[in-house]
């Protein structure tokens, strides 16, 4: 697969907002990974990608809102054509985690117009230097994903 949208799926829509020019930079360092973005407040992904290991991709045009992340890690992703619910998974090595940050996308108001916020998050499936900055996830199955 390419980085970027996972696409076909019926039952989900992406949803954009393209008048901000917001971003979440996602890096997946050292293995694949699909991210959901969820809204905190409906419970909805509103954005699904795709990030192949080694890479970089911008998540642009967030809707305003609080969301958090669901994300799956491993090698050969898989989706079963035509499932409705896009319900894809890791054949190999699979790890499934949720975000127990909420990321806030909201704009706040300045002196000069809006603060347009944006993240950068650097996924791993290892630990680094215990000081460095962490996402802090919880480990959920791969139904839950």
């Amino acid at each position: 697969m390419k980085n970027g949208n996972i696409s076909g799926c019926t039952l989900f829509r992406p949803s954009y907002d393209y008048e901000i020019d917001n971003k979440l930079v996602i890096s997946a360092e050292t293995t694949d990974a699909a991210v959901k973005l969820i809204d905190d407040a409906t419970g909805e992904c509103i954005r699904f990608v795709f990030i192949k290991a080694g890479t970089t991709y911008s998540v642009r045009n967030i809707p305003q809102g609080r969301y958090y992340v669901k994300i799956a890690y491993g090698e050969q992703w898989s989706v079963l054509i035509g499932d409705p619910k896009c319900k894809g998974h890791f054949t190999l090595n699979a790890v499934y985690k949720k975000g127990s940050e909420i990321l806030d996308f909201f704009q706040t108001p300045t002196v000069n117009g809006y603060n347009v916020p944006s993240y950068s998050l650097k996924l791993s499936t290892y630990f680094s230097d215990p000081n460095s900055n962490t996402f802090s996830t919880d480990h959920i199955s791969e139904t839950d994903f």
